[in-house]
C-alpha cells in the first residue's frame, strides 16, 4: 500500500506508519527523533488517497470481509463438528464406563464363582472319599455277610444233621422199645 509522505524539516525525521484507513483519509501515528531524544508524537495526520486507489482498497477490504465471513462460517461448522465429536466421545466414555463397571462386576462374580467352585471341588473330593470309604465298608460287610451266611448254612447243616441223628436215634430207640415191648 502506498502512503503519501510528509516532508520533514531539517530538524526532525518523521516516518509515517499507517494504522487505520478512514473514509476520505487515514490516520497516521508519527514518531520523531529530535536532537538525539526520542519522543512519541500522537498527532493524527490526514492523508489523501486517490479515488481509484480508495475504490481498489475498499474492494480488497470487502473481499477480505467476505473471506473473513466465509472463514467464520467454516470455523462455526468446525466448532459444531467438534462439538458433535465431543458429544460422541462423551457418549463413548459413558458407554466405556458402563462397560467397565459391568466388566468389573463380572470379574467379581467370576472371582466369587471361582471360590465357590474351589469350595465345591473340596466338598466333592470329601464326598468322593466318603463314598469310596462306604464302598470299601460295603465290600467288607458283604464279605462278612457272605462269611456269616456260610457259617449259618454250615451251622444249619450241622443242626439238621444233629436233628436227623437225634430223630433217627429216637426212632431206633422207639423201635427197640416196641420190639422189646412186643
Amino acid at each position: 500500500m502506498e502512503v503519501d509522505s510528509v516532508q520533514p524539516t531539517h530538524e526532525q525525521v518523521v516516518p509515517i506508519i499507517p494504522t487505520k484507513l478512514w473514509g476520505e483519509g487515514s490516520a497516521q501515528s508519527l514518531s520523531s527523533v529530535t536532537a538525539g531524544k526520542a519522543e512519541a508524537v500522537s498527532t493524527l495526520v490526514p492523508i489523501s488517497i486517490p479515488p481509484a486507489d480508495r475504490a481498489h482498497i475498499e474492494a480488497k477490504l470487502d473481499e477480505q470481509d467476505i473471506e473473513i465471513d466465509i472463514l467464520s462460517m467454516e470455523i462455526d461448522q468446525h466448532k459444531q463438528t467438534i462439538g458433535e465429536y465431543i458429544k460422541l466421545l462423551e457418549e463413548r466414555d459413558s458407554t466405556i464406563r458402563t462397560q467397565s463397571f459391568v466388566i468389573t462386576s463380572l470379574h467379581d462374580s467370576v472371582y466369587r464363582l471361582t471360590e465357590e467352585v474351589t469350595q465345591l471341588s473340596g466338598t466333592i473330593r470329601t464326598q468322593n472319599f466318603i463314598i469310596t470309604s462306604l464302598h470299601h465298608s460295603i465290600h467288607r460287610l458283604t464279605d462278612e455277610v457272605t462269611h456269616l451266611s456260610g457259617m449259618i448254612e454250615q451251622t444249619r447243616d450241622q443242626q439238621v444233621n444233629v436233628a436227623t441223628r437225634d430223630w433217627n436215634m429216637q426212632d431206633e430207640t422207639a423201635k427197640k422199645r416196641k420190639l422189646s415191648a412186643s
